[in-house]
């Protein structure tokens, strides 16, 4: 989906293309608000459909510099979701990471919270500042909170 090398720049407006076709091709599971993007994946999913959301996920929130994002996971198989840590990983390395970006986790289960755990731990050597919460309105609140 992403060019890489230094040899390869895209303009403003190839970046908007690329983020609004992956805002519908994952039309499912992505929602755009004003103070945040949210990845939705509570509904049962098989996972290389995680890993695929993780990516483009990722992806959207490097190429439009989204400042607040918030994941949730469902209770489908807890190890797919060490795809987020390998999707932001890879397009930071490759893009750099948006400044001043924060990411609310929502682990719905105790599977997942503990893959979540191992991701912040992963996250914070990276820069990335994440933080795991139990439910949605939790997240939002810190999300919205943050200066």
């Amino acid at each position: 989906m992403c060019a890489s090398g230094p040899s390869v720049r895209r303009s403003a407006g190839r970046l908007r293309s690329v983020a609004d076709n992956i805002l519908q091709e994952h039309s499912r599971f992505v929602v755009e608000s004003p103070a945040y993007v949210l990845l939705d994946l509570r509904a049962r999913c098989a996972p290389d459909e995680i890993a695929e959301a993780y990516r483009s996920f990722a992806t959207l929130c490097t190429e439009k510099n989204v400042p607040r994002a918030l994941v949730a996971a469902g209770a489908d198989v807890p190890n797919a979701h060490y795809a987020l840590r390998d999707a932001f990983a890879a397009m930071f390395r490759a893009h750099g990471m948006p400044g001043g970006f924060n990411l609310a986790l929502i682990a719905t289960t105790p599977p997942v919270r503990e893959v979540y755990r191992a991701i912040e731990r992963d996250f914070r050597i990276l820069g990335i500042h994440s933080k795991i919460f139990d439910d949605e309105a939790q997240a939002v609140d810190w999300l919205q909170n943050l200066t």
